[in-house]
């Protein structure tokens, strides 16, 4: 039976890694998006332990059945999956005598029957797996301090907020989401249009990370302007007087904003001392902002998350953009030289843990990635790693027929835009370049990197 070695280096103690392992929220971490059946959103693990069963992937899960923490090892069987026999050995080895020493992940497969395509696909799983456990545990380490801490979550069930929980509970923090439709006993219920939300129940809560708000990809007729002003503006003025009007605050305030604060930047490259732009788009992340203002003056610490377009699996930009390049009917969007904004949203995640803990990130900041680039670049690479043409452009004008005044001001402005205040404070983006963004986010073979 053929076996398949994978082996990962990472820049923290094994004790540390494995711990990370099998917290709540990791395995979920693991399970590679473009590869999952819908469990691994459902799935709910207090932590690994004998006996739990683990989804790895599109009709296949596994059962836990050796763990052992001292040695740090982790052995899974199949539980239902195509394989005939399956054999997974997951270690965590110390690479010195130095516990702050580089540990690895040694992580040994072997099933039957084979076959090149099956193992190709068990090669992209793991590959995948172990960069993701690599970039959450060097994440974690790399911030300041790492004790854990309890952070309240608004949005916490769309896009960016479901893998946002899920990372946030495996770096070992326990997380309160604020929704409207409570699923569980540690859940805050609210409800903005009414301006309901019980203060009480933020006692304890050392972060609060704000990600609500109306998707902004739809026709803006006058209602949904309506709709996509008010779950942000209104809801984040309810959060920030409740904050402001607690006897034990919390230390930090973590508020979504975007990029198209700068409006239409053209050529010119702006960041976060530029002013706002003029256009809809902009007065609504002007004043979304200027909405946490009562936390700030009752002494919060505030940051502002200026976002781009977010890239990753089965959200956002990408599920525009992909479809039409999978059938070869991608191109560029209008002339294709207006510069778009945007970030992996692993790295994404990984930002805004980060202004948790930096007691000196206050203020915007920009979260795109350093990488400037035109659309018709971002199409172009897309078209490339999916080995399909771009050759057929949207012309401006179709794109304002179908989508009207968000078509002009989101698909066809120009976001010329720098991180400028992250990188001062020593972020490390693991998606810095698009090619490797969409590599990782869609399970795509890149080139290597030089």
């Amino acid at each position: 039976m053929p076996e398949h070695v994978r082996i990962t280096s990472v820049a923290a103690a094994a004790a540390d890694v494995f711990a990370w392992l099998v917290r709540p929220g990791a395995v979920r971490r693991l399970v590679a998006p473009w590869d999952s059946d819908g469990a691994a959103s459902a799935l709910e693990v207090n932590e690994l332990k004998l006996g739990t069963q683990v989804p790895l992937g599109r009709g296949f899960a596994a059962t836990v059945r050796t763990l052992e923490p001292t040695e740090r090892v982790l052995v899974l069987e199949q539980a239902h999956g195509p394989f005939a026999s399956y054999g997974d050995e997951l270690r965590v080895e110390d690479t010195s005598d130095d516990e702050n020493a580089a540990c690895r992940l040694v992580q040994r497969i072997h099933f039957e029957p084979g076959g090149t395509k099956l193992a190709r696909r068990v090669e992209r799983i793991f590959a995948h797996r172990h960069e993701q456990a690599r970039r959450d545990v060097e994440r974690l380490h790399a911030v300041e301090r790492n004790e854990p801490l309890t952070v309240a979550v608004t949005g916490a069930t769309g896009f960016l907020g479901t893998p946002l929980v899920d990372m946030l509970e495996a770096a070992g923090h326990r997380v309160l989401r604020v929704t409207r439709r409570p699923k569980r006993q540690t859940d805050i219920v609210w409800d903005p249009a009414r301006g309901e939300l019980d203060a009480s129940r933020f006692d304890g809560v050392d972060a609060v990370i704000n990600l609500a708000g109306e998707n902004v990809a739809q026709r803006w007729t006058q209602a949904a302007k309506e709709r996509i002003r008010s779950s942000r503006v209104d809801s984040t003025a309810l959060l920030a007087r409740t904050l402001a009007s607690l006897e034990r605050k919390p230390a930090v305030l973590v508020s979504a904003s975007g990029a198209g604060y700068y409006g239409d930047t053209g050529e010119q490259p702006v960041d976060e001392s530029a002013e706002p732009g003029e256009d809809f788009l902009a007065q609504v992340c002007h004043d979304w902002e200027k909405a946490a203002q009562p936390a700030r003056e009752a002494g919060i610490r505030v940051a502002y998350a200026r976002m781009g377009a977010v890239l990753g699996y089965g959200g956002g930009a990408l599920a525009k953009l992909v479809p039409p390049v999978r059938v070869g009917l991608g191109g560029p969007l209008g002339s294709g030289r207006q510069y778009m904004a945007w970030m992996a949203r692993d790295d994404v995640l990984g930002a805004l843990h980060f202004l948790i803990y930096r007691s000196d990130a206050e203020g915007p900041f920009n979260l795109v990635a350093p990488q400037a680039l035109r659309n018709r670049d971002v199409v172009r690479t897309l078209g490339r790693l999916l080995h399909r043409p771009t050759w057929l452009p949207a012309p401006a004008a179709a794109i304002k027929l179908l989508f009207g005044e968000m078509g002009r001001s989101t698909v066809l402005t120009s976001q010329h835009v720098r991180p400028s205040k992250l990188e001062s404070l020593g972020f490390s983006f693991q998606s810095p370049t698009l090619e490797k963004a969409l590599a990782f986010e869609l399970g795509l073979p890149g080139r290597p990197e030089k």
